[in-house]
């Protein structure tokens, strides 16, 4: 999955549950790809 991809579903799940902030645990595990296209803060 790439960092647009998740950020689409972070969005969408706000809208869904209407709220303004979600927090995002262990991100990494889901994003495989390089760490240019990774969340900031991941490692």
């Amino acid at each position: 999955m790439r960092r647009r991809e998740l950020e689409h579903i972070i969005r969408a799940a706000g809208a869904v549950a209407a709220v303004d902030a979600i927090a995002v645990v262990g991100s990494q595990a889901i994003l495989r790809d390089a760490p240019g296209d990774s969340l900031p803060g991941g490692r």
